[in-house]
């Protein structure tokens, strides 16, 4: 895979890999937001401000919401290029977008997401400035983004248990943000992923868990004029705690 990257925006090109598929030989959802993690971190590092680099500084990055639009999923082997940008907004968040191309230029995806800087010793958000250098504080409000709340499926929607595993974790020691999309997918039958018709994705993050615990993930289905739309919410299989909420529209 080659990698370029500048001041303002970060490249990538490859081939989907037979690893990241699923058994309709396209992409699979959560490669997409693994590759989307990859090449935000890689910038991230490039400027100075990864997670390796706040570390010292005990704070850490933690993903807010990602909103995606899916126009088409690549295929095994088919070459893309994924390219990322990113500019503060109100100070607190890290907004970061990425738009995926197919070798014609043609757009695959695209997706904004919204990162905030938490300290962690207390847990709670720090401004930016607070570890970015200036420069990286400028063009504030410049990638607009939608914080709108995702509604939740109520609580008697069909529940699905899985249990959290150690490789489900990372850097920060918690469950990783493309978990909680692995268990959201997995709660909905093949007929309704295969061949991926996912075509919005919101997945907005409340709490974090790690193993030995299970989540337990609500989901309600209703028809809409194009397709379905799914709502999810992920919670704490023990206390019932919020974790995530999702919500994805699927076509017919």
């Amino acid at each position: 895979m080659k990698t370029e990257h500048d001041t303002a925006v970060f490249t990538q090109t490859g081939r989907v890999p037979y690893s990241h598929v699923g058994m309709d030989g396209y992409l699979k959802p959560v490669a997409v937001l693994n590759l989307c993690q990859d090449i935000a971190s890689r910038h991230a590092f490039a400027m100075g401000v990864s997670a390796l680099h706040l570390a010292p500084q005990d704070k850490i990055w933690v993903v807010n919401r990602y909103h995606f639009d899916f126009y088409r999923f690549p295929a095994w082997d088919e070459v893309f290029t994924l390219r990322s940008w990113r500019a503060p907004l109100r100070r607190l968040y890290e907004i970061r977008r990425f738009e995926l191309f197919d070798e014609k230029d043609q757009i695959l995806m695209g997706s904004t997401c919204a990162w905030v800087l938490v300290d962690k010793n207390t847990g709670k958000p720090v401004r930016l400035s607070r570890a970015m250098p200036p420069e990286l504080c400028e063009n504030d409000g410049s990638i607009p983004f939608d914080m709108e709340e995702i509604p939740l499926p109520p609580d008697t929607a069909r529940t699905m248990d899985f249990q959290v595993l150690q490789e489900d974790m990372d850097y920060n020691r918690h469950a990783n943000n493309a978990a909680y999309l692995k268990w959201a997918l997995e709660a909905l039958s093949p007929s309704e992923l295969f061949p991926c018709r996912i075509r919005k994705l919101d997945i907005r993050y409340h709490h974090d868990i790690g193993p030995p615990r299970s989540v337990r993930v609500h989901t309600t289905r209703e028809d809409t004029e194009n397709g379905l739309r799914c709502v999810q919410a992920i919670r704490a299989a023990d206390t019932g705690e919020l974790l995530t909420g999702i919500r994805m529209d699927l076509s017919l």
